[in-house]
């Protein structure tokens, strides 16, 4: 496995007024970052940051290896009981209008056509739900008979199917968890599939909201029938996010399921940058977590821009960084076959590809193979030390790891 680590022009220059925050798909070969902005919803004493308020997209074509220019995009819905599912699905981008409160519904759906979001279908105006009454929803990385797989909370956890046809779509209850196959009253955060297994992952409230790193909940969509499952392991061998758990979640095409990156309280109140990455070994009989040999660059804020691109199986992280961290305080660079080995703070980083390392620790600076020989005759004492640039971080192959597979 090999990185191509490919510098850019930050893309947040180009966009003139950049937003804090954005989500990441991938669609017809490119990557796609689109703006969200922190939309207010009074009426429910509510509000969450989302991109169908309208604002900009810009896209990474991997064969130019440059942003193209930024898309202005107009507001889908100025809804205030609302909420947006993003997704890739056969090569493209779409987006799944939900509601936000009540119980589980859907408004509409639309695909990216790299100027606008076009309507699919519509599927209707949701009553209005009760602010203490507030949705969690829920995408399943893979298909299921070509499908895609919705969870949705309010009451109970709800099962749908999600059927897309050209511009054709329609969304069925599949199935609902009982309360008790869930006790605890968990939520959904994200899941996946194998086969006509789902895998169910789950938070819960107490004293915040804590992703459960060794229980989920299992549904045979043939057989209509729920268990609920647990991750072999000690505690302190299971993955360490916090909260709602991994950023990103993907379904490999080796069938892997990985996380990637997230946060890990510390303290009541505070948190850091979780910078690992784990796969799911087991889905159809003993789970259990494997931690990878590498880790993601360190995000630009609180912004992780990250998406998987199931039809090459790459992975992206976009990242934002100094070239004067690079090679500081008298740390050499060097290149060892595939691998960029970065020198820092005594202790060594080595980048052979996402799910192939050598040491995972806190990543603060990498460099591109390509910029490596311009790099190598230039101090960072210079015009180089000030500059700001964006780096592309491409994983040409997620499934590789000391791991098993999920059988």
């Amino acid at each position: 496995m090999s990185f191509d680590k490919t510098p850019v022009d930050n893309f947040k220059n180009l966009v003139g007024e950049a937003a804090d925050y954005h989500q990441a798909a991938v669609g017809n070969g490119k990557l796609w970052i689109f703006s969200r902005k922190f939309a207010e919803q009074p009426a429910f004493n509510w509000g969450h940051r989302v991109h169908f308020a309208g604002g900009y997209a810009i896209a990474y074509d991997p064969e130019r290896k440059k942003f193209d220019a930024p898309v202005e995009v107009p507001a889908i819905s100025s809804e205030e009981d609302a909420e947006e599912i993003f997704f890739s699905h056969n090569g493209h981008i779409y987006l799944l209008l939900t509601n936000a409160f009540g119980e589980p519904a859907f408004r509409s759906l639309h695909r990216w056509t790299e100027k606008s979001w076009e309507k699919v279908k519509e599927f209707g105006s949701p009553s209005a739900g009760e602010a203490r009454s507030h949705i969690y929803w829920a995408l399943a990385d893979g298909n299921n008979k070509g499908d895609k797989i919705i969870l949705g909370k309010g009451d109970n956890i709800k099962v749908y199917r999600l059927k897309i046809d050209g511009y054709n779509a329609s969304i069925d209850l599949e199935h609902t968890v009982s309360t008790e196959s869930n006790p605890l009253y968990a939520c959904p955060v994200g899941g996946v599939i194998k086969g006509d297994s789902l895998l169910i992952s789950l938070g819960v409230h107490g004293c915040g909201f804590r992703w459960e790193n060794n229980r989920f909940i299992k549904v045979d969509l043939t057989k209509k029938e729920t268990e609920e499952v647990q991750v072999e392991g000690e505690y302190d061998t299971l993955p360490s996010f916090g909260f709602s758990g991994p950023y990103l979640k993907a379904l490999t095409k080796d069938g892997e399921w990985v996380t990637v990156g997230g946060s890990t309280q510390i303290g009541m109140t505070g948190s850091e940058f979780n910078n690992q990455v784990w796969k799911l070994a087991g889905l159809k009989d003993k789970l259990t977590w494997n931690k990878c040999d590498t880790c993601v660059p360190e995000r630009d804020g609180d912004d992780f821009i990250a998406a998987y691109d199931e039809s090459t199986g790459r992975l992206y992280v976009v990242t934002k960084e100094a070239l004067d961290v690079l090679g500081h305080d008298g740390h050499s660079l060097g290149v060892d076959g595939a691998e960029v080995c970065v020198l820092e703070e005594s202790d060594e980083v080595c980048l052979g590809g996402l799910l192939e390392g050598h040491h995972c620790g806190r990543l603060e600076a990498e460099v591109g193979l390509e910029v490596l020989g311009d790099l190598a005759d230039q101090t960072l004492e210079g015009e180089l030390a000030d500059e700001q640039i964006g780096r592309l971080l491409v994983t040409t192959d997620l499934t590789k790891s000391n791991g098993t597979s999920m059988d």
